[in-house]
């Protein structure tokens, strides 16, 4: 498993765990995904900004999740470092990826 892929996964488990819907099987479709590094990168990047998107997800009773509201701000601040994470490694990616000659 490559490095965005096992971000991919990390991120999935820590949503399936609050019990948040749709975003974890996007990112096991791509985590298990023969696309290159390149392109799952830059779905990962697609996913994040505008109504709706990755970035938008709160995690919160009010909205279906299995999370206390004591717990609310460790579990957001949980998603948050590891979307930070899978963020690095697609933009290294996507950066690597410019940075070749084509």
């Amino acid at each position: 498993m490559d490095q965005l892929a096992a971000k991919l996964i990390a991120c999935r488990d820590c949503l399936l765990r609050f019990g948040v819907q749709f975003w974890p099987g996007m990112m096991t479709t791509l985590a298990d995904s023969s696309q290159s590094s390149y392109e799952r990168a830059m779905t990962v990047k697609s996913w994040c900004g505008g109504m709706g998107s990755l970035t938008d997800l709160f995690i919160h009773p009010m909205n279906g999740h299995r999370v206390t509201p004591d717990e609310v701000d460790r579990a957001n601040a949980e998603f948050m470092h590891l979307l930070d994470d899978l963020l690095v490694v697609a933009n290294a990616i996507i950066t690597s990826h410019k940075r070749k000659p084509d």
